[in-house]
C-alpha cells in the first residue's frame, strides 16, 4: 500500500537546507563574538564562516586550542565580521 519514496531537493530548497544546517553550527560562534542577540544575516553564513576561518588561520589559531582564544581573535576583527551579522533588539532591555 505505502511505497517508500526518495525525496530530492531541487532549486532553493537544497540551498535553504544547507543554509539552515550551517546556521546551526555558526550561529553560536556569532553569538560568542557579538553577544547573545547576534544573528547571522540570511545568505551570509558561508561568508561569515570563510572570513572567520581566514582570520583564525592568519592569527595562527589551531583547532583543539581553546574556543576562548578563537573568540578573542575574532573579537579583534569585529569590523570585518560585522557585515555578516545583525543584532536583534534584546527583549530583556524592554522589560
Amino acid at each position: 500500500m505505502l511505497e517508500e519514496q526518495k525525496v530530492k531537493y531541487a532549486g532553493t530548497s537544497l540551498a535553504s537546507a544547507e543554509e539552515w544546517h550551517l546556521r546551526q553550527k555558526y550561529q553560536p560562534i556569532a553569538q560568542d563574538v557579538f553577544g547573545p542577540d547576534a544573528r547571522l544575516k540570511y545568505g551570509q553564513v558561508l561568508r561569515f564562516r570563510e572570513t572567520a576561518a581566514r582570520l583564525l588561520e592568519e592569527a595562527g589559531w589551531q583547532p583543539g586550542v581553546t574556543i576562548t582564544q578563537a573568540v578573542q581573535i575574532l573579537q579583534e576583527h569585529l569590523r570585518e565580521l560585522a557585515p555578516f551579522v545583525e543584532i536583534k533588539e534584546s527583549t530583556r532591555e524592554n522589560e
